[in-house]
C-alpha cells in the first residue's frame, strides 16, 4: 500500500522568513544537549526538518520567540518518539515515572544535575527562555496542558502494551490529549507575543475550536503515519480504530478517516462564523477581538503548515533511526533497575 494522500488544506500555507534560522537552531540545540548519539539518529532528525515545521505552523512568531519554540518543539518531538516506545520494554506504568521527571525539569526552583540526562537540559533551556518572556498565567496554562498530554500518553501506553486497538469514542477524546495540541496552541500565543485572558481561552467556542483543530491536525498525522505505526506496533491510530470499528480493510479505513476530516473542516468553518457573534454578545474589547482573530489564524497555520510539512519530508516513511545502536532511549535511564 502506498502512502495515503492527505486532504488538501483550505488555508494558504505560509512560512516564517526565519525558517532557515529555526532549522539551524533545531540541529544545534539537539546536539548541544547531547540528544543525538548516532549518525542514523542525526540523519533521521535532520531530515525531519523540525525547524521548518515550526516556521510553517508559527509563521507569525517573533524571531527570538520562534527560536525558543523551535528548541522546545524538537526536544518534545524526540521525547514523544521515545516515550511512545517505552511500553515495548517496560510496563506502561513507567510512563507515569517519566512524566513526573519531565514536569520536575520545568521547576525553576529545582537545580538540574547531570543525572537528569539530556532531555532535562533540552527542555530546561527552552523553558527558561520561554518563562523569561511570558506571564505566570500563561505558564500555568502551558504546564497544565503539558500534564494533560502526559496523562494521555499513559492511556496510549496502556493500549500499546496490551496491543489493544481502542474504540472510536475513547480514541477521539484521548487523541486530543496525547497529541498535545493545546500546549502547541499555547505556543502560538507565545510566539505572537499576546495571551488570551483565561476566561476567553476557557470559553466554550474557543475550547471547541481547539478540539476541532486537534482532530484535524492529529487525525491527519494518523493517516500519514499508518506505515510507521504498523512498523512499530503502535495501535493508537485513527485508521486502525476505524478498521476495527467497521470491520474493513486499511484502504477503506483511510477513506473513512478522510470523510471524518472533511466533516471537521466544515465544523471549523462554522465555528469561525459563530465566533463573530459571540464576540459581540460578550462585548469583547476590540483589542481582545484582534487577539482572538490572531488565535484563529494560528489554527489555520497549524493546519496548513502541518499538512505542507507532512507531505514534504521522510518522517512518515520509517521510524528506523530514532533509537538503536549507539542511539539510546534516554528515558530508560530515568527508571529504576
Amino acid at each position: 500500500m502506498t502512502a495515503p494522500a492527505m486532504p488538501s488544506s483550505p488555508f494558504v500555507p505560509r512560512i516564517s522568513p526565519f525558517a532557515a534560522e529555526a532549522e539551524r537552531e533545531v540541529r544545534a540545540h539537539l546536539r548541544r544537549c547531547g540528544l543525538l548519539r548516532s549518525p542514523e539518529a542525526a540523519r533521521y532528525y535532520d531530515t525531519s526538518r523540525l525547524g521548518r515545521l515550526t516556521a510553517q505552523i508559527y509563521p507569525d512568531a517573533l524571531p527570538e520567540r520562534l527560536m525558543l519554540i523551535a528548541q522546545w518543539f524538537c526536544v518534545w518531538t524526540m521525547f514523544d518518539d521515545q516515550l511512545e516506545m517505552l511500553p515495548d520494554v517496560r510496563p506502561a506504568a513507567a510512563v507515569d515515572l517519566v512524566a513526573e521527571r519531565m514536569i520536575s525539569w520545568l521547576d525553576s526552583r529545582r537545580p538540574r544535575t547531570g543525572a537528569d540526562g539530556p532531555f532535562a537540559t533540552g527542555f530546561g533551556e527552552a523553558w527558561a527562555g520561554m518563562r523569561a518572556c511570558s506571564s505566570a498565567g500563561w505558564q500555568r496554562r502551558f504546564l497544565a496542558h503539558t500534564r494533560q498530554y502526559l496523562a494521555g500518553c499513559r492511556w496510549e501506553a496502556d493500549n500499546r502494551s496490551a496491543a489493544t486497538v481502542p474504540d472510536l469514542e475513547s480514541y477521539v477524546f484521548r487523541r486530543r490529549r496525547f497529541g498535545g495540541i493545546r500546549a502547541a496552541m499555547d505556543l502560538s500565543e507565545f510566539g505572537g507575543g499576546y495571551e488570551l485572558p483565561g476566561w476567553v481561552h476557557g470559553a466554550a467556542p474557543v475550547q471547541e475550536l481547539l478540539d476541532v483543530l486537534g482532530d484535524i491536525a492529529l487525525w491527519g498525522n494518523d493517516v500519514f503515519s499508518v506505515h510507521v505505526d504498523r512498523e512499530e506496533g503502535n495501535v493508537s491510530n485513527l485508521v486502525f480504530v476505524l478498521q476495527r470499528q467497521h470491520a474493513c480493510d486499511l484502504a477503506e479505513a483511510v477513506v473513512a478517516a478522510s470523510a471524518m476530516l472533511d466533516e471537521r473542516l466544515a465544523r471549523l468553518r462554522a465555528l469561525e462564523d459563530e465566533l463573530a457573534d459571540w464576540c459581540v454578545f460578550q462585548h469583547l474589547h476590540p483589542r481582545r477581538c484582534a487577539e482572538l482573530a490572531r488565535f484563529v489564524e494560528g489554527l489555520h497555520t497549524w493546519i496548513s503548515g502541518n499538512i505542507a510539512w507532512s507531505a514534504a519530508n521522510s518522517r512518515y516513511v520509517t521510524a528506523r533511526g530514532r533509537t538503536g545502536g549507539s542511539q539510546p532511549n534516554f528515558l530508560l535511564a530515568l527508571l529504576p533497575g
